[in-house]
């Protein structure tokens, strides 16, 4: 719910992706209770109601994404070093849909949007959601996501490339090197 959202941290979030890289393959006994974290971190985040001239409140929810991102993609690297990827096939699609969703959000009035005015909050969530993609293909060598024929994918990935931050340029260039040219 919403209220969570407000009451746990991206910090808090960001420590499940470091626990993840600390452990490996052993976190694996705490994967479905941190999935449930992250769906209701994701959901709470999509949900918030962000005032256009709520400045902190826009920063906040930026920052949670990011850090579910983050932590995602930690735990996936995490996983796969155990030889535990496939641990995490079965939250591929709540993932990508919750990439999709952010990705037109702009048609959402008063949500905190990829498009905002806030461009290098707006850039490092591109980057963090383009990144993840990539290691998801990375990541699911056998099983890994057709990404290439969803729309809003390439249109991140582009605006990304063309980001005024070197690391989310990047970080899209090397992820539109693994989405695009699987086979």
């Amino acid at each position: 719910t919403p209220a969570w959202a407000r009451g746990g941290t991206p910090a808090m979030i960001s420590c499940c992706g470091d626990i993840a890289l600390a452990i490996n393959g052993s976190y694996e006994r705490y994967l479905p209770h941190v999935m449930v974290i992250l769906k209701q971190a994701a959901q709470s985040s999509a949900q918030i109601e962000v005032s256009p001239d709520d400045y902190d409140l826009q920063e906040w929810v930026f920052s949670l994404r990011e850090c579910i991102f983050e932590a995602f993609s930690a735990i996936m690297q995490a996983l796969k070093t155990g030889n535990k990827e496939a641990l995490i096939i079965s939250e591929v699609t709540w993932l990508i849909e919750f990439c999709a969703y952010l990705s037109q959000e702009p048609n959402m009035p008063y949500k905190a949007s990829l498009w905002s005015s806030n461009i290098s909050a707006s850039e490092k969530l591109i980057g963090g959601i383009v990144g993840l993609l990539g290691d998801l293909v990375t990541t699911l060598e056998k099983d890994k996501p057709d990404l290439r024929s969803l729309p809003w994918v390439s249109q991140l990935v582009e605006r990304g490339c063309r980001s005024e931050n070197a690391g989310v340029r990047e970080t899209c260039g090397w992820a539109r090197g693994v989405i695009f040219s699987q086979g």
